[in-house]
């Protein structure tokens, strides 16, 4: 008879410290390669007087910039493709580790060896696996077409920001501040600001997208391994879908699979199926804000312990109320944040609904 075990948010807490990581010290590269481009843009403007430009001129210095933007964004663009072979390896890696760590057999090891595929197919499949990011204009993309898509949006904001500058008769400096920002706020009100964070938000993205896709077509050909579950962070900054979903089990194959918004840092892990895998022993932990957890807490449990004020942080003042009100647990709270499609409800949504719930 096979004894399903459950999955191990033990080993997933430093899985996900890694991968989190990573995304940290990409961030700075991000922040490294738009400050390049910048800081080209603003030679490049500074050796012309804009305002005198004739509409040719314009035309032909618009054209310079986006060469100089290209020039820069296609050599991060190589560096980036080079890191997410980095991020398949060490997903590749971490599945072995969870197999070994749940009890795995000398036997089921070579079958999950002889299963796995190179890191370079895992790359062609994942760049062939589109985004699951609910209600976004990123919905069904693929990831190559996405930071393609990203480069066109910023160049565009560019070139934008010029042109307008240019029409609007600013001078070549007010056109260099709008972009590159005043040293004064600590260039943090022109546009490069808003461009770092767009562009960190999606490169984060985009790296738990290839983690985790590479985990469920590696999941999916192990055959010892037909389910997996839902991980969320523990902390304030967890998104309504993911508070709702972490804890929860899919069958492969049939369930969401993070990232599902920008900026998810949600994972799943494997739930083995087999008499050799002994699973979680007494005493796991997972991580949290507020210090290790039981590993099978869920994160509706976990904020039922914390203050009205942390609750009310988290989940507004109005569900905050509802989260505390007699006959209300962690589980039917849970049930009731999401539609089918795995949206997040609204307040409205909710007294739409649950009319009962608010008398």
């Amino acid at each position: 008879m096979k004894m399903k075990t459950k999955g191990t948010p033990w080993d997933e807490t430093r899985h996900q410290v890694m991968l989190e990581q990573l995304k940290a010290a990409e961030a700075n590269e991000v922040i490294s390669f738009l400050s390049k481009i910048l800081h080209r843009i603003k030679l490049k403007l500074t050796s012309e007087d804009v305002s005198s430009l004739n509409k040719t001129k314009l035309k032909a210095l618009l054209k310079d910039i986006r060469g100089l933007f290209f020039l820069i964004y296609d050599k991060y663009y190589d560096h980036l493709s080079g890191l997410l072979i980095d991020v398949i390896e060490l997903e590749l890696n971490v599945v072995i580790n969870e197999a070994i760590a749940a009890g795995a057999t000398t036997e089921t090891k070579k079958t999950l060896y002889s299963s796995l595929p190179s890191p370079e197919q895992l790359l062609v499949a994942v760049k062939n696996t589109p985004f699951h990011i609910q209600r976004s204009r990123y919905v069904g993309m693929l990831l190559e077409p996405l930071l393609r898509d990203l480069s066109k949006n910023l160049i565009n904001q560019i070139l934008g920001t010029v042109s307008m500058g240019y029409y609007e008769g600013l001078t070549t400096q007010q056109i260099v501040t709008s972009i590159v920002g005043s040293k004064a706020l600590n260039y943090k009100d022109g546009l490069g600001s808003s461009m770092r964070r767009a562009t960190i938000a999606i490169v984060r993205t985009s790296i738990q997208h290839v983690a985790m896709q590479t985990r469920t077509k590696v999941f999916s050909k192990t055959p010892f391994v037909k389910k997996y579950q839902w991980v969320s962070t523990l902390d304030l900054r967890t998104s309504q879908p993911c508070r709702a979903l972490d804890g929860e089990t899919f069958v492969m194959g049939d369930g969401p699979v993070p990232p599902i918004h920008i900026g998810c840092r949600s994972s799943i892990i494997p739930i083995y199926e087999g008499k050799e895998f002994k699973g979680l022993e007494a005493g796991r932990k997972r991580a949290a804000r507020t210090g290790p957890e039981p590993a099978n807490k869920q994160y509706y449990e976990w904020l039922s312990e914390q203050s009205a004020e942390t609750q009310d942080e988290v989940l507004g003042p109005t569900l905050g109320k509802l989260f505390r009100q007699n006959g209300m647990t962690p589980e039917k709270f849970r049930k009731l944040s999401l539609d089918r499609k795995f949206h997040p409800l609204t307040i409205a949504d909710l007294k739409s609904k649950h009319p009962d719930l608010w008398n």
